[in-house]
């Protein structure tokens, strides 16, 4: 789609589709006015470059709300190299959350610098980073979460955890995590590491204390691993876990499970140790072939049936120039261009 050739400035710019009509927004504010603008079922595209989560314009606002069944999409969490396609970033601060108040509402491609609470059920978040707070509610919501990248989680909803990699699940309640990469710390009680009633298939789950990689904690008995790599000091992480009943009143013992001594062997670069939002979390060749799910493929984030892949599938804008002035009949150039889905 091209709007106009003539622009001089490269502008945050917001377009968003009700049935067959589009309008754009344009400037730092450009989500939140879009939002503003919004009914169920629009879709609000964003492009490359940085936006304000909640109206920078007035003093007060310290957070913002979607409260719209929409689809917000951004241009990625990641900056693509080869595209020259630069991610969408939206600025909400340490101290600011970004609450997300109704059911139904996907997002895609965007890089969080704040906190998201997901207070409503059936919230999708898809290829997006964290750096806040991942709030996934109270019980009785249920949220997704797929090829995301999250510093910390926790809630006592369900959140379904797919193909993702979470430094920190403390205090976390109620996951179902496939093919994904959690560091969690330890509880206030037992020394344990603090995920409750949780299952895990094709994981690799670890102690991501800052303390120490090498404290011997161990997960709940609460919790269900099958097929999963484990990481503590002392390789006592599965210990509590249960076996199954194999739906015949048989008791099979959990020995789908494996331990591994450092991170270090298992992957190309990740330690585990600090925060890293450039790293791959790629497995070495060795142990992309050793340690498989139940499904053949290999554990973490690049196995499953949706391995991870940080850039979007969708249409972004990939160029938004503005012209800095109007002309002399009032109009004003916009030069926006759309790359098709890959």
């Amino acid at each position: 789609m091209l709007v106009a050739m003539a622009a001089t400035a490269q502008t945050p710019t917001a377009t968003l589709s009700h049935e067959s009509t589009v309008k754009c927004f344009y400037g730092p504010n450009s989500f939140v006015d879009a939002l503003a603008a919004a009914v169920d079922g629009d879709d609000i595209t964003l492009s490359s470059g940085i936006f304000q989560g909640y109206n920078s314009t007035s003093s007060s606002s310290t957070y913002s709300k979607i409260t719209k069944a929409v689809n917000i999409k951004g241009a990625g969490m990641v900056a693509d190299t080869i595209n020259n396609v630069e991610k969408t970033i939206v600025v909400s601060g340490s101290s600011n959350v970004t609450y997300i108040q109704r059911d139904n509402i996907t997002i895609d491609g965007i890089y969080f610098t704040g906190s998201l609470t997901l207070d409503s059920t059936n919230i999708k978040i898809n290829k997006c980073t964290v750096m806040g707070s991942l709030n996934y509610g109270s019980t009785g919501k249920k949220s997704y979460i797929y090829n995301c990248r999250c510093k910390y989680i926790y809630g006592s909803g369900i959140l379904n955890v797919v193909n993702s990699y979470v430094y920190n699940a403390k205090n976390s309640h109620n996951l179902f995590v496939i093919n994904s990469i959690i560091g969690s710390t330890n509880a206030s009680v037992n020394g344990e590491l603090s995920i409750t009633n949780s299952t895990f298939y094709n994981s690799i789950i670890y102690n991501s204390s800052t303390e120490s990689n090498n404290i011997n904690r161990k997960l709940p008995s609460s919790n269900y691993v099958y097929y999963c790599l484990g990481k503590n000091g002392d390789g006592s992480i599965f210990d509590n876990v249960a076996g199954y009943d194999d739906g015949s009143g048989n008791y099979v013992p959990n020995n789908t499970n494996t331990v591994i001594s450092d991170l270090s062997t298992i992957f190309k670069t990740f330690d585990g140790q600090n925060y890293n939002e450039y790293e791959t979390f790629e497995l070495t060749t060795t142990a992309a072939t050793t340690y498989l799910g139940d499904d053949g493929t290999q554990v973490g984030m690049y196995g499953g049936s949706m391995p991870y892949n940080p850039f979007p599938s969708h249409p972004i804008i990939t160029k938004c120039t503005v012209a800095e002035k109007s002309t002399p009949q009032g109009t004003l150039s916009v030069d926006i261009e759309v790359r098709p889905a890959q």
